[in-house]
C-alpha cells in the first residue's frame, strides 16, 4: 500500500487549537517554526491558537480483499479530496459490492465475490486516482507567485464556462463508469 501525503495548514476557529494533528502536532510544528528566524515564534503562536494541520492522503493498495475482508471507499482507493471523486467512488463501490454479494449469495464463496468487485471497480478507481500533473502541490503553493497563480485560477474557475473547460482536463469524469445492473 502506498500513500501520497501533503501537509495542509490553514486558519481554524479561534481557540480551536490544531485539528487533525492534535496537540502533539502543534508542538512539532511549533518547534520547527520557532527556529525559522524572527517570525518563527509569531507563526508558532498563531498556529497553536488559531490554525490546523492536516494531511491529504491518497491510498493505493495492490489488492483490496484479504481473506474474509475487503476494503471499500477511502480505506482502499482514496483518490484524494482534491480530485472530487471520494463520494462517487465510495458509493459506486458500495453499490457494486452489495450487488455482487446479493447476486452470488447462494452459489459463490466470498473470495469470488470480492475478486469480481475488484475487477469491476479497480479500473474506475485507478482513473480517479490519477491526478493531473502538479496536483496536490498546486493546491498548496509555496511562493507569492504560486499563491497569486492559484488565486487567479480559482477566480477564473468560478465562471461557469471556464469551470466547464477546466473540469474536462482536471476532474476525472464520474459518468465514465457504467453501473452493472443487478436483478435481484
Amino acid at each position: 500500500m502506498t500513500h501520497r501525503n501533503v501537509l495542509i495548514a490553514g486558519a481554524g476557529i479561534a481557540g480551536a487549537g490544531i485539528a487533525g494533528a492534535g496537540i502533539a502536532g502543534a508542538g512539532i510544528a511549533g518547534a520547527g517554526i520557532a527556529g525559522a528566524g524572527i517570525a518563527g515564534p509569531t507563526l508558532a503562536y498563531w498556529l497553536h491558537r488559531h490554525g490546523y494541520l492536516d494531511r491529504v492522503s491518497q491510498v493505493r493498495m495492490p489488492r483490496w480483499p484479504h481473506g474474509r475482508v475487503t476494503v471499500l471507499g477511502d480505506a482502499g482507493y482514496c483518490p484524494s479530496p482534491l480530485s472530487g471523486m471520494d463520494t462517487s467512488l465510495a458509493l459506486t463501490g458500495a453499490y457494486i459490492l452489495a450487488g455482487e454479494l446479493a447476486h452470488h449469495a447462494h452459489h459463490a464463496h466470498h473470495e469470488q465475490v470480492f475478486t469480481r468487485y475488484e475487477e469491476l471497480l479497480r479500473p474506475y478507481a485507478e482513473r480517479a486516482q490519477d491526478l493531473p500533473p502538479g496536483v496536490p502541490r498546486v493546491a498548496a503553493p509555496r511562493t507569492r507567485a504560486g499563491i497569486r497563480a492559484l488565486h487567479l485560477v480559482l477566480r477564473a474557475a468560478a465562471r461557469p464556462r471556464v469551470a466547464e473547460v477546466l473540469n474536462r482536463f482536471l476532474v476525472p469524469p464520474a459518468d465514465t463508469f457504467a453501473l452493472p445492473s443487478y436483478s435481484l
